[in-house]
C-alpha cells in the first residue's frame, strides 16, 4: 500500500498581506499535505475523498485483527461529516463487514454538504445538540448487543493509522521543520509528527509541531475548541510543541487564499495554515533559526483535511470577528 499523499507547494503571493510578507521575510518554503483528492472535478460525495479514509481503515484493521467480526451488525461513532462516510465505505468493501450498518451521530449544526455526504454513503444519522453531546450519544450505543462504537477519540488505532504517512513524508521532506494540523481526534497529528521524528528527528535535527484548535465560542467543521478536547484521549498534546487557537473568520480567510493559490482546502485546512502562520509568528528570530536544521530557509507543510465546497453555507454568511 502506498502511505504517502500528494504534496503541493504553495505560491505564497496569494496569501493574505501579513501571511506572504512574513513567510517571505522568513524564508518560509510553505507545503500542503493533500488529504483529498484535489482535481476540478471530484465527486463531492466520494466518501474516499477526505483524510479520513486512512484512520477508517487503520481502526477497521485493528478490530479485524483483535476481536473479528462475529456478531456485529452496526457500527456506530459521532462524527464531522468525514469519518463516518469513511468508515461506511471501508465496511462495505470488504467481504467480512459490508453487512455491518453505519451510524454516525452528528451535530445538528453540521453544513448541508456534509449531511449530503453521509446520506449517500448509506449511513443512518443520529442528531444531537452539539459535538460534546454527539460523543455522549454515541458513546452509549457500545452497550447495546452486536453494536461496535469505534471510539476514534481514544482508540490507538487510528494514530497508528498515520504513521507510516509521517515515516514518508521524512523522505519526501527531508528539510521539513514545522507542521501544523488542525487537531479532532487527535490521529493524524500524531500520527504524521511521531512518525516523522520516527525517521529523523536528532538533538541537531527537529520537527516543530504546532496544533491548530479552535478559538472558544467558534465552531471549525472536522477540529474543536481546547475545552471539547478534553474529552479526546489519543495524546495529542505529547506530540505538540505550540498549541494555537484559530477563529472560524481567520481559518475561512485562509481557506479562501488557498483556492486562489490552487489549493481547494476548507475551514479546517485554513485553520491548519493560520496556526502555523501564528505560530511561527510568535517566535523569536533565535527560534526560527533553529527550525531552518542548517538551512538557509525554514521548510513548513500543513494537512489539508477536506474540500472547500460541502461548507458553502459559511462561505455565504460568513460570521464576523
Amino acid at each position: 500500500m502506498n502511505h504517502s499523499l500528494p504534496i503541493r507547494k504553495i505560491d505564497i503571493s496569494f496569501l493574505p498581506g501579513p501571511y506572504s510578507n512574513f513567510f517571505t521575510t522568513r524564508r518560509v518554503h510553505l507545503y500542503a499535505i493533500m488529504g483529498f483528492d484535489d482535481r476540478p472535478d471530484p465527486d463531492l460525495n466520494d466518501p474516499s475523498g477526505n483524510i479520513k479514509r486512512i484512520a477508517a481503515e487503520g481502526i477497521v484493521k485493528g478490530r479485524r485483527s483483535r476481536e473479528g467480526f462475529t456478531g456485529i451488525t452496526h457500527a456506530v461513532d459521532s462524527t464531522s461529516g468525514n469519518f463516518g462516510p469513511a468508515l461506511a465505505a471501508e465496511l462495505a468493501r470488504n467481504p467480512d463487514t459490508a453487512h455491518i450498518k453505519t451510524i454516525c451521530v452528528v451535530s445538528k449544526t453540521l453544513p448541508q454538504g456534509k449531511l449530503a455526504r453521509l446520506t449517500a454513503c448509506g449511513a443512518e444519522i443520529v442528531p444531537a445538540e452539539n459535538q460534546l453531546a454527539a460523543m455522549d450519544v454515541a458513546e452509549s450505543y457500545q452497550f447495546r448487543p452486536g453494536y461496535w462504537y469505534t471510539s476514534q477519540y481514544d482508540n490507538p488505532d487510528n494514530p497508528a493509522a498515520f504513521l507510516p504517512y509521517g515515516e514518508n513524508l521524512a523522505a519526501e521532506l527531508p528539510n521539513l521543520g514545522v507542521f501544523s494540523a488542525g487537531i479532532g481526534t487527535g490521529g493524524t497529528f500524531i500520527g504524521f509528527v511521531e512518525g516523522f521524528r520516527s525517521r529523523r528527528d536528532t538533538p541537531a535535527w527537529q520537527l516543530h509541531a504546532i496544533a491548530a484548535t479552535v478559538a472558544k465560542g467558534h465552531s471549525i467543521s472536522g477540529i474543536r475548541t481546547l475545552e471539547a478536547l478534553q474529552r479526546v484521549k489519543n495524546p495529542w498534546q505529547a506530540s505538540a510543541n505550540r498549541i494555537e487557537r484559530v477563529d472560524l473568520p481567520t481559518a475561512l480567510e485562509a481557506s479562501r487564499a488557498l483556492q486562489a493559490a490552487g489549493i481547494p482546502g476548507g475551514p479546517s485546512s485554513g485553520a491548519a495554515l493560520a496556526a502555523l502562520y501564528q505560530g511561527l509568528r510568535s517566535r523569536s528570530t533565535a527560534e526560527l533559526k533553529v527550525m531552518q536544521n542548517g538551512n538557509d530557509n525554514i521548510v513548513a507543510a500543513f494537512i489539508c483535511a477536506d474540500r472547500w465546497e460541502v461548507y458553502r453555507d459559511l462561505y455565504l454568511y460568513e460570521p464576523q470577528k
